[in-house]
Protein backbone atom coordinates (compact mmCIF):
# COMPACT_ATOMS: atom_id res chain seq x y z
CA UNK A 1 0.00 0.00 0.00
CA UNK A 2 1.92 2.90 -1.20
CA UNK A 3 0.11 5.55 1.28
CA UNK A 4 1.11 3.27 4.17
CA UNK A 5 4.60 3.30 2.82
CA UNK A 6 4.66 6.64 2.09
CA UNK A 7 3.93 7.17 6.03
CA UNK A 8 6.29 4.56 7.65
CA UNK A 9 9.03 6.03 5.77
CA UNK A 10 8.73 9.74 7.05
CA UNK A 11 6.46 11.59 4.94
CA UNK A 12 2.96 12.40 8.12
CA UNK A 13 1.81 15.22 5.33
CA UNK A 14 -1.42 13.41 4.54
CA UNK A 15 -4.24 15.13 3.13
CA UNK A 16 -7.84 14.80 4.28
CA UNK A 17 -9.15 12.30 1.54
CA UNK A 18 -6.07 10.14 2.36
CA UNK A 19 -6.52 9.78 5.85
CA UNK A 20 -9.90 8.91 5.26
CA UNK A 21 -9.22 6.19 2.69
CA UNK A 22 -6.51 4.52 5.39
CA UNK A 23 -9.18 4.78 8.29
CA UNK A 24 -11.99 3.02 6.08
CA UNK A 25 -9.79 0.66 5.05
CA UNK A 26 -8.71 -0.63 8.19
CA UNK A 27 -12.18 -0.51 9.59
CA UNK A 28 -13.64 -3.28 6.95
CA UNK A 29 -10.73 -5.44 8.02
CA UNK A 30 -10.99 -5.09 11.95
CA UNK A 31 -14.72 -4.77 12.15
CA UNK A 32 -15.25 -8.16 11.22
CA UNK A 33 -13.11 -9.78 13.78
CA UNK A 34 -14.11 -11.05 17.54
CA UNK A 35 -13.08 -8.89 20.33
CA UNK A 36 -10.57 -11.34 21.40
CA UNK A 37 -8.42 -12.25 18.22
CA UNK A 38 -5.20 -14.41 18.38
CA UNK A 39 -1.80 -13.80 17.86
CA UNK A 40 1.30 -15.59 17.40
CA UNK A 41 3.42 -17.75 20.73
CA UNK A 42 6.31 -16.80 20.41
CA UNK A 43 8.60 -13.38 18.67
CA UNK A 44 5.74 -11.03 19.82
CA UNK A 45 6.82 -7.00 20.42
CA UNK A 46 4.04 -5.56 23.01
CA UNK A 47 3.74 -1.38 23.06
CA UNK A 48 1.74 0.34 25.48
CA UNK A 49 0.02 3.96 25.54
CA UNK A 50 1.38 5.86 22.93
CA UNK A 51 -0.24 9.35 23.70
CA UNK A 52 0.49 11.12 20.47
CA UNK A 53 4.25 10.60 21.18
CA UNK A 54 6.01 10.41 17.97
CA UNK A 55 9.42 10.25 18.83
CA UNK A 56 8.30 6.55 20.69
CA UNK A 57 6.38 5.67 17.95
CA UNK A 58 9.28 5.95 15.64
CA UNK A 59 11.72 3.97 17.86
CA UNK A 60 8.80 1.31 18.16
CA UNK A 61 9.02 1.32 13.99
CA UNK A 62 12.72 1.10 14.54
CA UNK A 63 12.62 -2.54 17.02
CA UNK A 64 10.39 -3.50 14.17
CA UNK A 65 12.40 -3.18 11.83
CA UNK A 66 15.72 -4.59 13.55
CA UNK A 67 14.18 -7.72 15.43
CA UNK A 68 11.41 -8.88 12.63
CA UNK A 69 9.24 -10.16 15.71
CA UNK A 70 6.42 -12.57 13.81
CA UNK A 71 4.24 -9.95 15.53
CA UNK A 72 3.52 -6.58 17.04
CA UNK A 73 0.43 -6.02 19.54
CA UNK A 74 -0.49 -2.37 20.13
CA UNK A 75 -2.50 -2.62 23.40
CA UNK A 76 -4.22 0.98 22.59
CA UNK A 77 -4.38 4.70 23.52
CA UNK A 78 -2.41 6.35 20.51
CA UNK A 79 -3.52 9.93 20.56
CA UNK A 80 -4.80 12.37 23.13
CA UNK A 81 -2.48 14.79 25.23
CA UNK A 82 0.51 14.54 22.81
CA UNK A 83 2.34 16.77 20.57
CA UNK A 84 2.19 14.69 17.46
CA UNK A 85 -1.33 12.66 17.81
CA UNK A 86 -2.19 12.99 13.94
CA UNK A 87 1.23 11.53 13.03
CA UNK A 88 1.54 9.17 15.77
CA UNK A 89 -1.86 7.52 15.24
CA UNK A 90 -1.22 7.75 11.25
CA UNK A 91 1.96 6.06 11.69
CA UNK A 92 0.09 2.86 13.59
CA UNK A 93 -2.50 2.59 11.44
CA UNK A 94 0.21 2.66 8.30
CA UNK A 95 1.66 -0.46 9.85
CA UNK A 96 -1.06 -2.11 10.38
CA UNK A 97 -2.00 -1.71 6.57
CA UNK A 98 1.14 -2.23 5.17
CA UNK A 99 1.01 -5.59 8.14
CA UNK A 100 -2.12 -6.87 8.33
CA UNK A 101 -1.22 -10.27 9.13
CA UNK A 102 2.19 -9.26 11.83
CA UNK A 103 0.51 -6.14 13.33
CA UNK A 104 -2.36 -5.94 15.52
CA UNK A 105 -4.38 -3.01 17.27
CA UNK A 106 -6.22 -3.15 20.20
CA UNK A 107 -8.55 -0.45 21.72
CA UNK A 108 -8.05 1.20 24.52
CA UNK A 109 -9.85 3.64 27.23
CA UNK A 110 -9.02 6.62 25.06
CA UNK A 111 -10.18 5.36 21.93
CA UNK A 112 -13.77 6.22 23.13
CA UNK A 113 -15.57 9.36 21.35
CA UNK A 114 -15.59 10.51 24.76
CA UNK A 115 -12.34 10.50 26.03
CA UNK A 116 -10.58 11.74 22.35
CA UNK A 117 -12.92 14.45 22.56
CA UNK A 118 -11.98 16.07 26.18
CA UNK A 119 -8.52 15.14 25.88
CA UNK A 120 -7.27 16.88 22.87
CA UNK A 121 -7.90 14.52 19.68
CA UNK A 122 -10.65 16.37 18.14
CA UNK A 123 -9.68 19.42 18.43
CA UNK A 124 -6.11 18.86 16.76
CA UNK A 125 -7.88 17.25 13.72
CA UNK A 126 -10.63 19.94 13.64
CA UNK A 127 -7.42 22.65 13.61
CA UNK A 128 -5.95 20.70 10.80
CA UNK A 129 -9.06 19.05 8.83
CA UNK A 130 -12.48 19.02 8.51
CA UNK A 131 -14.89 18.63 11.68
CA UNK A 132 -16.27 15.40 10.40
CA UNK A 133 -12.79 13.43 9.97
CA UNK A 134 -13.03 13.30 14.43
CA UNK A 135 -15.87 10.28 12.92
CA UNK A 136 -14.21 9.06 11.04
CA UNK A 137 -11.06 8.23 13.22
CA UNK A 138 -14.06 7.17 16.13
CA UNK A 139 -16.21 4.34 13.19
CA UNK A 140 -12.10 2.77 12.70
CA UNK A 141 -11.96 2.75 16.78
CA UNK A 142 -14.80 1.58 17.55
CA UNK A 143 -13.86 -1.62 14.93
CA UNK A 144 -10.78 -2.39 17.07
CA UNK A 145 -10.64 -5.86 19.14
CA UNK A 146 -10.73 -5.40 22.87
CA UNK A 147 -8.15 -8.03 23.53
CA UNK A 148 -6.29 -10.63 22.56
CA UNK A 149 -4.88 -14.19 23.40
CA UNK A 150 -2.42 -16.88 22.21
CA UNK A 151 -2.45 -20.65 21.85
CA UNK A 152 -0.30 -20.36 25.35
CA UNK A 153 -2.15 -18.84 27.28
CA UNK A 154 -0.71 -15.16 27.02
CA UNK A 155 -3.67 -12.51 27.12
CA UNK A 156 -3.45 -9.05 26.11
CA UNK A 157 -5.61 -5.95 26.89
CA UNK A 158 -5.31 -1.94 27.50
CA UNK A 159 -6.56 -2.41 31.03
CA UNK A 160 -7.06 -5.61 33.20
CA UNK A 161 -9.43 -8.25 34.23
CA UNK A 162 -13.22 -7.28 34.47
CA UNK A 163 -15.85 -8.66 36.65
CA UNK A 164 -17.94 -11.59 35.71
CA UNK A 165 -16.36 -13.43 33.45
CA UNK A 166 -15.92 -17.31 34.14
CA UNK A 167 -15.06 -18.30 30.18
CA UNK A 168 -14.33 -16.54 26.63
CA UNK A 169 -17.21 -17.05 25.85
CA UNK A 170 -17.88 -13.93 28.17
CA UNK A 171 -15.75 -11.70 26.43
CA UNK A 172 -16.65 -12.42 22.78
CA UNK A 173 -20.41 -12.21 22.93
CA UNK A 174 -20.77 -8.40 23.82
CA UNK A 175 -21.14 -5.55 20.79
CA UNK A 176 -18.05 -3.74 21.24
CA UNK A 177 -19.15 -1.42 18.14
CA UNK A 178 -19.76 1.57 19.74
CA UNK A 179 -18.22 5.20 19.83
CA UNK A 180 -18.27 4.59 23.59
CA UNK A 181 -18.16 1.45 25.33
CA UNK A 182 -21.36 0.52 26.73
CA UNK A 183 -20.79 -3.32 28.01
CA UNK A 184 -19.79 -3.14 31.36
CA UNK A 185 -17.03 -6.45 31.19
CA UNK A 186 -16.09 -4.65 27.65
CA UNK A 187 -15.16 -1.14 29.57
CA UNK A 188 -13.94 -2.95 32.37
CA UNK A 189 -11.45 -4.53 30.06
CA UNK A 190 -9.81 -1.10 28.80
CA UNK A 191 -10.18 0.75 32.05
CA UNK A 192 -9.36 -1.92 35.44
CA UNK A 193 -6.14 -1.75 37.12
CA UNK A 194 -3.87 -4.74 38.86
CA UNK A 195 -3.31 -4.11 42.91
CA UNK A 196 -0.33 -6.32 44.62
CA UNK A 197 -2.72 -7.66 47.09
CA UNK A 198 -5.06 -10.46 47.86
CA UNK A 199 -8.62 -9.03 47.24
CA UNK A 200 -11.17 -9.50 44.22
CA UNK A 201 -12.07 -5.86 43.03
CA UNK A 202 -12.58 -2.55 44.78
CA UNK A 203 -13.39 0.38 43.59
CA UNK A 204 -10.64 2.49 41.38
CA UNK A 205 -10.14 6.53 41.71
CA UNK A 206 -10.88 6.38 38.09
CA UNK A 207 -14.42 6.20 38.75
CA UNK A 208 -16.95 5.94 35.93
CA UNK A 209 -17.22 2.31 36.49
CA UNK A 210 -13.40 1.58 36.75
CA UNK A 211 -12.23 -1.13 39.39
CA UNK A 212 -9.14 -2.06 40.59
CA UNK A 213 -8.32 -5.72 40.55
CA UNK A 214 -6.25 -8.11 42.92
CA UNK A 215 -4.70 -11.42 43.20
CA UNK A 216 -7.70 -13.41 43.47
CA UNK A 217 -9.56 -11.81 41.02
CA UNK A 218 -6.34 -12.35 38.37
CA UNK A 219 -6.05 -16.16 39.23
CA UNK A 220 -9.71 -16.97 39.52
CA UNK A 221 -9.10 -14.98 35.83
CA UNK A 222 -6.87 -16.98 35.08
CA UNK A 223 -8.15 -20.42 35.62
CA UNK A 224 -11.62 -19.62 34.15
CA UNK A 225 -9.94 -18.71 30.70
CA UNK A 226 -7.02 -20.65 30.48
CA UNK A 227 -4.51 -17.69 30.94
CA UNK A 228 -1.11 -17.93 32.13
CA UNK A 229 0.11 -14.28 31.35
CA UNK A 230 -1.48 -10.90 31.08
CA UNK A 231 0.35 -8.19 29.44
CA UNK A 232 -1.64 -5.08 29.55
CA UNK A 233 -0.81 -1.29 29.48
CA UNK A 234 -2.67 1.74 30.77
CA UNK A 235 -0.94 3.30 33.50
CA UNK A 236 2.16 5.06 33.46
CA UNK A 237 4.95 3.62 35.76
CA UNK A 238 8.12 5.86 36.22
CA UNK A 239 10.19 2.59 34.96
CA UNK A 240 7.96 1.69 31.97
CA UNK A 241 7.63 -1.70 32.98
CA UNK A 242 6.69 -3.25 36.00
CA UNK A 243 5.55 -7.20 37.48
CA UNK A 244 2.56 -8.04 39.14
CA UNK A 245 1.41 -11.85 40.58
CA UNK A 246 4.76 -13.13 40.55
CA UNK A 247 5.37 -12.03 37.18
CA UNK A 248 2.76 -13.47 35.34
CA UNK A 249 1.15 -9.80 35.02
CA UNK A 250 3.18 -7.26 33.10
CA UNK A 251 2.04 -3.61 32.40
CA UNK A 252 3.99 -1.82 29.83
CA UNK A 253 4.22 2.23 29.07
CA UNK A 254 5.48 3.36 25.85
CA UNK A 255 5.54 7.05 25.83
CA UNK A 256 7.67 9.42 27.99
CA UNK A 257 5.16 11.29 29.21
CA UNK A 258 6.60 14.33 29.51
CA UNK A 259 9.97 13.11 30.35
CA UNK A 260 7.65 11.29 33.95
CA UNK A 261 8.20 7.65 31.99
CA UNK A 262 11.47 5.61 30.64
CA UNK A 263 9.34 4.34 28.13
CA UNK A 264 9.57 0.40 27.50
CA UNK A 265 7.86 -1.96 25.24
CA UNK A 266 7.77 -5.67 25.69
CA UNK A 267 9.05 -8.67 24.07
CA UNK A 268 7.96 -11.76 24.17
CA UNK A 269 10.17 -14.81 23.82
CA UNK A 270 10.02 -18.81 24.81
CA UNK A 271 7.40 -17.84 27.55
CA UNK A 272 9.13 -14.94 29.00
CA UNK A 273 7.97 -11.15 28.81
CA UNK A 274 11.45 -8.89 28.89
CA UNK A 275 11.39 -4.79 28.79
CA UNK A 276 12.98 -2.91 25.83
CA UNK A 277 13.78 0.30 26.53
CA UNK A 278 12.88 3.38 23.78
CA UNK A 279 15.35 5.95 24.85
Amino acid sequence: MKLAKRVITGDYDLVEHEVRYLLDRLSSNYEIEPNVVEFPSEDVLFVGDLHGDLEAAEAVLQNFNEMNPSAIVFLGDYADRGENQIETTNLVLSLAAEYPNRVLLLRGNHEEEELAARYGFRDVIRRRYSRDLFRNYCNFFKALPIAAINKQGVFACHGGVPEGVSSLRDLQKPNRHYENIHDQVLFQLVWNDPKPADFYFQRSMRGGGAKNFGRKAFDDFAKNLDVCMMIRAHQAFPSGFREFFDGRLISVFSTAYKGRVDPKIAHLDDESVNPISLV
